[in-house]
């Protein structure tokens, strides 16, 4: 989600205190509590164990003397006042005891943000089926920061807005009970952030959620909102089976298909919301993977700069174009794989924004034995260019069509309304521009077609046409060979 950060809450008859208060993705960010300063652990690898513990000075002593790789378990329940910062590789074994608190844990102005909080070069593992018990309105249960590795083997975590944060780092769950008190201010998402990333950091790679086991009250991990729409954070071959107890919905994790089908720093159910997820006017390109092979039409909008990367796997439309590009959008594909459009009238790529192909096959592998006077009911362009667009490198466009062209550049009446063969100031460009440096180009009655207002350029690859010349040129061409 985009902001996480929380709001004061003025306590009846007390003092001021902090609260968790969390935005979803979409709204207005502001800055991102600064983490603590860091410093690295240090120990043997003995692999000890220091047990007995029961206070919050005696656990924080036993950390600061842990060697790596040591087991701290605790010899009763505490009452914690400040957060237990880990900056080194151990196990803590609670033992079925239980953290709480009766007074707050939240402060801003030292990030302090969690019972627990995994910094530096922390490794932690928590066992031992303890219970995380937050206060109301406070803290979160667990929170990882500076590239930090939590794994949770098992237990009980109660937060506010989130049970578990991630800021930046690694959580692995395995097991345990996960839930939350303070609830999300839109009630139609009050329980879908109790895993949660940074968003920033979820988009670059550096904020990861795995989970393959444990059981979520109101949450599904499997399919939440926690960094979009249809966000998905279990690991490959898991996912989430409800049962309904009074109010409460319970998610539990175990093995089954998962429906994961794209990345984009977390893993999304629909190509689309990976798409979405991508931050809007953002400077930089992030990068949307395909998992596996996708049915979907999808939209890239004018906000959102980004690479899709087929990764080996086959795109294919429902009914409307496969990939349509809007005006001011910035799309590149690479990667081997295939988008292909089976829909009568519809391309594979239809552009009005800027669109680079370095890589991928573009088929209409439903396209009708037709012929030049006859469509035979499928039959379309595969690529259709009403914006900027690049072709290069190892690019492969095929049609075993005879009505259409296969490339169509530019416009099939410049001055008509329809957006589909006409210029319309705000949704295509007035001068479409094709440049082919390279590929593959074979089938329809033209093979390349340039139509009305657009520049054709073309400095390398390979055109074969089965029915009329190659190449058609209503406007202005280059051909450089």
């Amino acid at each position: 989600m985009r902001r996480k950060f929380l709001s004061v809450v003025l306590c009846v008859c007390m003092m001021l205190t902090m609260a968790p208060f969390a935005f979803a993705a979409g709204e207005t960010e502001s800055e991102t509590p600064t983490p603590p300063s860091n410093s690295s652990g240090s120990g043997s690898g003995s692999g000890a164990v220091t047990a007995g513990i029961t206070t919050e000075k005696a656990l924080k002593d036993a950390i600061s003397a842990a060697s790596e790789n040591e087991t701290i378990t605790l010899g009763g329940s505490i009452t914690l006042t400040a957060p237990i910062i880990i900056k080194k590789k151990i196990t803590l074994d609670m033992d079925g005891h239980t953290f709480s608190s009766t007074q707050d844990i939240w402060n801003d102005a030292t990030s302090a943000w969690s019972f627990i909080s995994v910094q530096a070069n922390g490794d932690l593992t928590i066992t031992g089926n303890g219970t995380f018990q937050t206060k109301a309105n406070d803290c979160y249960a667990v929170d990882v920061q500076d590239g930090a590795t939590l794994t949770i083997e098992n237990g009980t975590f109660v937060g506010n807005v989130h049970a578990i944060y991630v800021f930046e780092g690694s959580l692995f769950v395995h097991g345990g009970t996960y839930s939350i008190q303070q609830k999300y201010t839109n009630a139609a998402q009050a329980d879908e952030f109790v895993l949660n990333c940074y968003d920033a950091n979820r988009r670059n790679g550096s904020a990861t959620i795995s989970v393959s086991g444990g059981s979520f009250i109101n949450f599904n991990p499997a399919n939440c909102q926690a960094e979009g729409i249809a966000t998905n954070f279990c690991a490959d071959g898991y996912t989430t089976t409800s049962t309904t107890i009074g109010e409460n919905t319970i998610y539990t994790v175990g093995a089954g298909t998962n429906s994961a089908v794209a990345n984009a720093g977390a893993n999304y159910n629909t190509l689309q919301s990976a798409i979405n997820s991508v931050e809007a006017n953002s400077s930089s390109t992030q990068t949307v993977t395909l998992l596996k092979d996708v049915t979907e039409d999808i939209a890239i909008p004018s906000d959102k700069t980004l690479t899709l990367d087929l990764n080996g796997k086959k795109l294919t439309n429902v009914s409307s174009d496969t990939i349509t590009v809007a005006s001011g959008a910035n799309l590149t594909i690479t990667g081997e794989g295939t988008v292909d459009n089976v829909t009568h009238g519809k391309a594979d790529i239809y552009n009005n924004g800027t669109v680079i192909l370095n890589n991928g096959n573009y088929t209409r592998s439903q396209e009708a034995k037709n012929t030049t006077e006859t469509s035979g009911g499928n039959s379309y362009y595969n690529i259709l260019n009403h914006g900027d667009m690049t072709i290069d490198g190892a690019v492969k466009v095929l049609s075993t069509g005879h009505f259409s062209s296969l490339v169509a550049n530019g416009y099939y009446s410049y001055s008509s309304t329809n957006p589909r063969d006409g210029y319309v100031s705000g949704t295509n460009q007035d001068k479409p521009n094709l440049t082919i440096k390279g590929g593959s180009f074979s089938g329809g009655i033209n093979t390349i077609k340039n139509d009305d207002n657009a520049t054709l350029t073309i400095n390398g690859g390979t055109f074969t046409s089965f029915t009329k010349p190659w190449h058609c040129n209503r406007y202005r061409w280059f051909f450089y060979r």
